[in-house]
């Protein structure tokens, strides 16, 4: 089953339900997929957080976070300082590697380039375009409430640098505004 909530431009929040092999359609999740979203505040590496914790912060659009929260995700919001700015609704994800992920793929054109827990601190300065991820939730029997969620994989491009184009073939090609 596949359920759009949102899209506007090139960003998409995609509900995908998820059937675990072997379980005959048993234990399913509904997954949250984003392609092209806005994302800040993100520790690939782990560095930045008080307990050492890997995670991305994804910006959720106004007009789904209400959805969102009633089907139990943890959207927060930040307020800003300054009155005359929107607050900004976002959804925190966690990045823990093991057994169940995540994968994180930059998609080369040659090559894609797999990262794993001990490569994947890099991402924390680089430029990304093009992202998609599929994060998965979480609901904890011990503490009810909002669902935490997980990072289960993330795919990505380089942006390109204005140096690039140095190389291209064809001169009368239009180069973007930068």
């Amino acid at each position: 089953m596949r359920e759009t909530l949102f899209k506007k431009g090139t960003t998409i929040f995609t509900y995908f339900e998820y059937a675990h092999p072997g379980t005959e359609g048993k234990l399913s999740k509904r997954l949250l997929a984003v392609k092209t979203p806005r994302l800040y505040s993100h520790d690939f590496s782990g560095e930045r957080s008080k307990y050492k914790t890997r995670s991305i912060c994804v910006e959720v659009p106004e007009e789904i976070k209400d959805r969102l929260l009633e089907d139990g995700w943890g959207i927060k919001v930040r307020i800003p300082e300054d009155e005359r700015y929107d607050p900004r609704y976002y959804l925190p994800v966690t990045i823990k590697f093991n057994e169940f992920g995540p994968e994180i793929t930059k998609v080369a054109p040659n090559t894609p380039v797999t990262y794993n827990a001990d490569t994947a601190g890099v991402l924390d300065s680089t430029d990304m375009t093009d992202i998609e991820l599929l994060i998965t939730p979480f609901h904890n029997p011990d503490h009810p409430g909002a669902a935490k969620a997980y990072l289960r994989e993330m795919r990505f491009k380089l942006n390109r640098s204005p140096l690039d184009y140095f190389d291209e073939e064809d001169e009368d090609e239009e180069i973007p505004n930068f």
